[in-house]
């Protein structure tokens, strides 16, 4: 009640309407809705639309068709002052309505988004991404050593009898990668071991293991936080 303030009269068309003082006429900072504008309707009831803007302030409201609302334009001041004053314009009329956004077209799955379709690769580097993949990625591990909730892509790797790393370490890695490493089959795996984001720098993470000669193993690589991206993943002896 301590700013200076000016009183205005709105009819309720029964749409949005939007209420500013946003023309280069407008000198002082305004208030709009709550602490900046109040819109109150008939008897004194007040909406307390808070939308805390500054100079040229903007608001957008529901206005029931035939009700008068009360919009209330003061000054921006603090505490203990006057408040700031000035010469403003004061536009009401149909708010601007944004159009709705244009269909996306889905992002199609990994082609090993699957334990049962995982990519076999040898000793050397990889591209990868977890664009597209499914949380159902991670649910044929059967194993509390993996979250479910994570998309992520599979690969396998045959045992040489020594001790094999995978890391996803290099620069064009843009996504925090969880890395796991598993034995037997699909839907009966068990986990050797997991590595959550290790490498010295960037967001990659490296797991080594020892092998067996023969012996396949799934590599199961997913994104550490929801955001997804791309991945380089090197496998070495």
């Amino acid at each position: 009640s301590y700013y200076p303030g000016v009183w205005y009269t709105v009819v309720g068309t029964g749409g949005l309407l939007n209420v500013n003082t946003c023309s280069a006429t407008t000198d002082f900072y305004t208030y709009v809705a709550g602490s900046l504008f109040w819109f109150v309707r008939q008897f004194g009831v007040s909406t307390k639309q808070h939308l805390w803007l500054w100079q040229g302030d903007i608001g957008d409201m529901e206005f029931v068709n035939g009700v008068q609302y009360k919009v209330l334009v003061r000054g921006r001041g603090y505490r203990g002052s006057s408040g700031s004053s000035g010469n403003f314009e004061l536009r009401v009329g149909p708010a601007t309505v944004a159009p709705s956004p244009a269909p996306t077209t889905p992002i199609p799955a990994p082609p090993n988004d699957a334990c049962d379709s995982a990519q076999l690769v040898s000793v050397g580097t990889y591209w990868g991404t977890t664009l597209g993949s499914s949380t159902d990625a991670t649910q044929s591990t059967n194993s509390t050593c993996v979250s479910s909730y994570r998309p992520g892509v599979w690969y396998r790797v045959i045992g040489t009898g020594g001790l094999l790393n995978v890391d996803t370490c290099d620069d064009e890695t843009n996504v925090y990668t969880y890395i796991a490493v598993f034995s037997g089959s699909c839907g009966s795996l068990t986990c050797l071991d997991i590595s959550g984001p290790n490498c010295r720098y960037g967001r990659g993470s490296s797991l080594s293991w020892m092998s067996q000669s023969g012996v396949e193993y799934k590599i199961l690589v997913r994104q550490y936080y929801s955001s997804s991206g791309s991945f380089q993943l090197t496998l070495q002896q």
